[in-house]
């Protein structure tokens, strides 16, 4: 949730190590591939730039491999950290990726793409009070990023603090005044608060740019809607927001 896409718009990121053992278990088996046997020394600042091409040429499984070899000559060094979670993450490993983004925050406290990193996982693992306080950070460091304003609406909502999630999908459509999905978030959230004008009046503004997204979404509500009724039987009928797509900034 950072892991660039509009939302639903997003890094993360041995032998034994000298002492205890590392986060995720061991490196993986088998030959390692020959860019990685025959990296040679590792001068400072040649280590994360060999991963780099390594991940651009050889896919994410190389990529690992040579992170992993950077992590154990510099434990503290936060790049590899975050790509080590990174991949992790995008391995289907939520739990170990969770790991290393915690140390990575150790290293870079201040770094609001490695706050939203550590929200998106949490709301992977559906720690919707732990990500919302991940995201809330992110937010208080960078303002400016629109992702962070979005997952912290989503969470909001998952956990019934609705008006507060309506004011974090603005942030978030002010800064990204062009993506349809959270002005149809908005309209939605309007639906189940027992809005419907606010709700059409967001259709309206969302068919002058994306005219297939709101024709999609006025079908969606008008199938979805309660009778006439109180905002309760309303917030009933929708659902709360979805969780993340899999992409870390």
């Amino acid at each position: 949730m950072p892991l660039k896409a509009t939302p639903p718009t997003g890094a993360p990121p041995t032998g034994a190590p000298p002492t205890g053992a590392p986060p995720t278990g061991a490196p993986p088996t088998g030959a390692q591939p020959q860019a990685v046997q025959a990296a040679g020394p590792w001068w400072p600042g040649l280590g994360p730039a060999l991963a780099g091409a390594a991940t651009l040429l050889g896919g994410q499984r190389l990529g690992a491999l040579v992170w992993w070899r950077v992590w154990r000559r510099r434990r503290h060094d936060a790049a590899a950290l975050a790509a080590l979670a990174y991949s992790r993450a995008r391995s289907g490993q939520p739990k170990a990726a969770l790991r290393w983004q915690r140390r990575c925050l150790v290293q870079r406290p201040q770094c609001a793409q490695a706050h939203f990193n550590l929200g998106f996982l949490l709301e992977q693992l559906l720690q919707d009070e732990a990500a919302q306080q991940a995201f809330e950070r992110a937010t208080e460091l960078a303002p400016q990023l629109d992702l962070a304003w979005f997952g912290l609406a989503r969470c909001l909502e998952r956990l019934g603090r609705l008006e507060a999630a309506l004011q974090a999908y603005q942030r978030n459509a002010a800064l990204q005044p062009w993506s349809p999905h959270a002005h149809a978030a908005m309209a939605r959230l309007q639906q189940r608060l027992g809005r419907p004008e606010q709700a059409q009046a967001l259709i309206a503004h969302l068919r002058g740019f994306e005219p297939r997204a709101a024709a999609a979404l006025q079908r969606e509500l008008q199938a979805s809607a309660p009778p006439a009724g109180s905002a309760e039987r309303a917030a009933a009928a929708f659902p709360a927001a979805p969780r993340a797509a899999p992409e870390l900034v």
